[in-house]
């Protein structure tokens, strides 16, 4: 488990030092439409050719995937709205790929989470004016009117999966992860600094006293408890409350900082990233008070990729700002300097 945190850290500063042109961002985000493409082949696998009543894609649980998808299309769709480019209907068609992927899913959160995400970018995206054109304006308010439908007419269509899901998800789920919690509050009174990073799963059980009061006829395994399903619960017994407080602080210090990076890249093309990151993260984030994927190695990486780009278009706004602030320096210098005129020489003949 540190190694894997120590290899989140090198993957975090090799992409912040890799990337550092906007060309290159352009690269990473076509890249993005492939692997939108590559998920949602394996998708339609898993869910018409396999049968799989909820599809997990390439990933460990179907959880993992809502989560991976939400930077993926937020991606897509906040590009649809603020770039005005000749790929529009084929970024529309990989939202809707991942927006069919999250649906497969049958993931009650995820399902909700990545509907706020998607509000989100319509929102922010509306708000920004600066230098789009009319006819991306006009974009906006159309999909804003067809994507409700479309979305309804989806929802109808698989509204026999998701009744089925809803009405057969186990109560004992529920008190499960109540107790589980409670759990993880023990373990983290108890410790200053926890019963240890990757302890969880062995200090629920006997014979330590954390798991005492949860019935063994509730749980997964009648040998084994289960795992504390929110993350920060999980960091919090692993490694104390005080480690728990600095892990928060890192993740508003990324989230307010690419607030800042969408007020400072008004003339940038990237700004569409920033807006598509505030809602992703916006849907980790809340994602992560349910469900302890985001420790699982896929979603770590996404996530320190996130965090490297929002760095590197920080660092880039502050040049780009340096840049025309000095520009405009030197023409302010420039008219400020009067103009001398070069005196002719008087020439006088005998």
């Amino acid at each position: 488990e540190i190694n894997k945190m120590l290899r989140m850290y090198l993957y975090f500063w090799v992409a912040y030092n890799y990337i550092q042109e906007e060309v290159q961002f352009e690269i990473l985000v076509k890249t993005i439409g492939i692997i939108i493409f590559y998920i949602f082949i394996s998708v339609i696998k898993q869910k018409y050719l396999l049968g799989m009543f909820q599809s997990m894609g390439p990933f460990p649980h179907q959880n993992s995937l809502t989560m991976y998808m939400s930077f993926l299309g937020a991606i897509s769709l906040s590009r649809v709205l603020n770039k005005n480019e000749i790929h529009v209907s084929l970024w529309f068609l990989l939202f809707g790929m991942s927006a069919f992927c999250v649906l497969s899913t049958l993931s009650r959160a995820g399902l909700a989470l990545f509907s706020i995400n998607c509000t989100i970018v319509f929102t922010i995206s509306l708000m920004l004016r600066d230098r789009e054109q009319k006819k991306v304006r006009v974009r906006k308010w159309i999909i804003m009117i067809v994507m409700p439908i479309v979305a309804s007419g989806a929802l109808y269509k698989a509204s026999d999966s998701i009744i089925e899901r809803f009405a057969t998800a186990p109560e004992e789920s529920k008190i499960t992860r109540v107790l589980l919690a409670k759990a993880a509050i023990k373990m983290a009174n108890s410790h200053t600094f926890g019963v240890g990073v990757n302890n969880f799963g062995h200090k629920i059980n006997d014979p330590y006293p954390y798991g005492a009061h949860i019935p063994v006829e509730i749980s997964r395994n009648s040998d084994k408890r289960g795992l504390v399903e929110t993350a920060y619960l999980m960091i919090a017994a692993e490694t104390g409350w005080l480690n728990l407080a600095f892990f928060i602080l890192m993740l508003l210090y990324f989230y307010i900082k690419n607030i800042g990076n969408i007020i400072k890249l008004k003339n940038s093309s990237m700004r569409y990233i920033a807006v598509a990151i505030t809602a992703c993260l916006t849907q980790i984030y809340l994602q992560t008070t349910l469900e302890w994927v985001l420790k699982q190695t896929n979603n770590f990486y996404q996530l320190m990729l996130i965090f490297a780009l929002i760095s590197v278009m920080a660092k880039l706004a502050t040049n780009q700002n340096r840049a025309y602030s000095n520009q405009d320096l030197k023409e302010d210098t420039d008219r400020s300097i009067p103009i001398k005129r070069r005196s002719t020489p008087c020439v006088t003949t005998i």
